[in-house]
């Protein structure tokens, strides 16, 4: 079994078979119905690996400038000012290189962010920052206002199986946006896969290790994936609802625009914040 090496630590590939402290039971872990992308289609989208005292586990961050990413903070689990834990983002298109995998310098979750009380919702998100110039290519923060039906795209690096040996597989889907309501995006499908072509034009949904990847609304970053729950449709029919932290609201704009440097944020208008009041997010 190959093993990853991060600056001098070994870690077994093998331990990646975890999210969030769950074993990984079936191939809901990735994207349901996306198709595999090379990195280079999204090379702002990125492999993290989270080390503690259960093993090391996979999250997605997103590069949105050249050395901080978006990801779930429940990833890190951590709160912003204790995080203790080793976090390596991986640069490269080769897991296994050491040169490609770097250490994160810091940490910063969102202030509300309780991971006993609120681990999934509209504070579930952070920033890892890297050593300047880290990022490959980076993605914009979307400040459009998001609206139900629009057409979005989700990726992530959830496993393809458990039992494949290699770390994860970057993927890529499209979904609608649900519904919008306090502070989160959900978007919902099926986590069964669809008969079919595997060409990314079926409803997508995230699997367990996608979490904190990217939504993308017409290119550009509008949510982090938080978590996600089963519920019935009036037909009965179970479906898996995505939820996402929505990043355009005036909260989450304060948030990034406080701890990304160079203006990759911006903070909300006193127009966008009356609009709020009136057009909930």
């Amino acid at each position: 079994m190959k093993l990853a090496r991060f600056s001098g630590v070994v870690l077994n590939a093998s331990l990646f078979f975890l999210a969030c402290g769950k074993p990984m039971e079936t191939s809901g872990i990735k994207i349901q119905n996306g198709v595999l992308v090379p990195e280079t289609e999204l090379s702002s989208v990125r492999l993290i690996a989270i080390q503690n005292s259960n093993g090391t586990r996979p999250c997605t961050g997103t590069f949105v400038n050249d050395s901080q990413l978006i990801t779930a903070a429940h990833c890190v689990d951590s709160p912003s000012d204790a995080w203790s834990v080793p976090i390596y983002v991986n640069l490269g298109t080769n897991p296994d290189a050491q040169s490609r995998w770097v250490k994160a310098i810091r940490f910063d979750a969102h202030p509300k962010y309780n991971r006993r009380e609120n681990p999934v919702g509209p504070f579930d998100f952070g920033i890892l920052t890297l050593p300047p110039n880290s990022a490959p290519t980076v993605s914009p923060l979307q400040t459009l206002r998001l609206l139900p039906g629009q057409l979005v795209t989700i990726a992530g690096y959830g496993q393809s199986s458990p039992s494949n040996a290699s770390i994860g597989k970057l993927r890529k889907g499209t979904n609608k946006i649900a519904q919008l309501r306090g502070g989160v995006i959900d978007t919902s499908g099926t986590r069964e896969p669809i008969l079919g072509p595997e060409d990314g034009t079926s409803v997508s949904v995230n699997g367990e290790a996608d979490q904190g990847a990217p939504l993308f609304l017409e290119g550009r970053l509008a949510g982090v994936d938080s978590g996600g729950f089963y519920q019935s449709t009036a037909d009965g029919t179970l479906t898996f609802v995505s939820r996402y932290v929505n990043l355009i609201t005036c909260d989450a704009r304060d948030f990034l625009a406080s701890k990304l440097k160079d203006a990759t944020a911006k903070i909300c208008t006193l127009r966008e914040r009356e609009s709020e009041k009136f057009y909930p997010h």
